[in-house]
């Protein structure tokens, strides 16, 4: 969680927004696969869990941005909001954010309901609370 999130406070959102496209389809296959594991691990596979979702964010910087990775920054947001040893709920919101700016950037609508869910459940009931 902690290298994961210092590789984002080293980037502005616009510059996260205007990442380019992810191209390797092997990568992408690995990001839908990845996420089919986060649903399956969310409550009984914590650790598990956390990492897939780190290594989703990770991969979205470095290999480009594809449908999978607007998901990606909503349950990392929902992670530094409900399991971060610190509750950063300021950079919480910030993915939250971010995460539905890239749902409609990347027209992820068959993700749409599970990062609604982390945004509005997860984060955002931390940040108003």
């Amino acid at each position: 969680l902690k290298k994961t999130k210092h590789i984002l406070e080293g980037k502005t959102d616009d510059e996260i927004l205007k990442l380019r496209a992810m191209e390797n389809n092997y990568k992408m296959a690995a990001m839908r696969f990845m996420y089919g594991l986060t649903l399956s691990t969310m409550l009984v596979r914590r650790v598990v869990n956390v990492w897939l979702i780190t290594r989703m964010v990770q991969i979205s910087i470095s290999c480009g941005l594809c449908k999978e990775s607007a998901f990606a920054f909503a349950a990392f947001g929902s992670l530094m909001a409900t399991v971060d040893i610190n509750l950063d709920v300021i950079s919480a919101s910030r993915m939250g954010k971010l995460s539905l700016r890239l749902l409609e950037i990347l027209q992820a609508e068959e993700y749409s309901a599970g990062i609604h869910f982390a945004v509005y459940f997860f984060i955002q009931t931390r940040v108003d609370h």
